[in-house]
């Protein structure tokens, strides 16, 4: 498969969306699982338009030619407090990747967005669709992998990068047997892809 490299380089900056935010760098009581790139090839495909490999000890993930997105499902549920770090890079040009957690029945449904817009990158929260806050991260960054991590604990939802404090919601539980999904979608005629590789869920 043809890669064209292009990273997202996004700014390590803190919107605080009605909370005040102290970073938590330690998890108590939460059981770390390293998720394994053969691991990511049996977790669930939207459809048969998701294609998938293991290149370089990572796991690559690319949509077909005229897809309208895919999404790769965890086959298990969230426990009521995880915290998701993954490493990641963009591999086409105009690329979206969304982390959603999904619960059951949609309520309460959060999306992690990293959007091209021109040659910026807007990094949003979505609560159940709606946009709930967001970053413009000005530059883009050929052939890079760049770690996220999004924290639901607390009663917050956190995303860091890079291990620096980028958004933040507040009053946020997550509900039970929430589904966590990866979610790509490109532009016509240049199908999303992207790759991950160190993934971790402490749960």
């Amino acid at each position: 498969m043809k890669k064209i490299v292009m990273g997202l380089s996004l700014l390590g900056v803190i919107i605080l969306l009605g909370t005040i935010y102290f970073p938590r760098q330690e998890f108590n009581g939460l059981e770390k699982s390293e998720i394994s790139p053969q691991q990511l090839l049996y977790w669930q495909k939207s459809s048969d338009d998701l294609l998938s490999e293991i290149d370089d000890g990572s796991f690559y993930m690319q949509e077909s030619i005229g897809s309208q997105g895919v999404t790769l499902t965890r086959p298990k549920a969230l426990n009521k407090e995880a915290v998701i770090r993954l490493k990641m890079i963009s591999l086409s040009k105009g690329v979206k990747i969304n982390i959603n957690i999904v619960p059951q029945g949609q309520s309460n449904a959060l999306s992690f967005s990293f959007v091209p817009d021109g040659e910026n990158t807007n990094v949003e929260i979505l609560k159940e669709g709606k946009l709930a806050g967001g970053i413009k991260s000005p530059t883009i960054v050929p052939d890079k992998f760049y770690e996220a991590e999004i924290q639901l604990i607390d009663n917050q939802a956190n995303l860091f990068v890079d291990k620096k404090p980028c958004l933040s919601l507040g009053n946020y539980s997550l509900a039970a047997n929430a589904e966590m999904e990866i979610a790509i979608e490109g532009i016509p005629d240049n199908p999303g892809a992207l790759m991950i590789k160190d993934l971790q869920i402490f749960e």
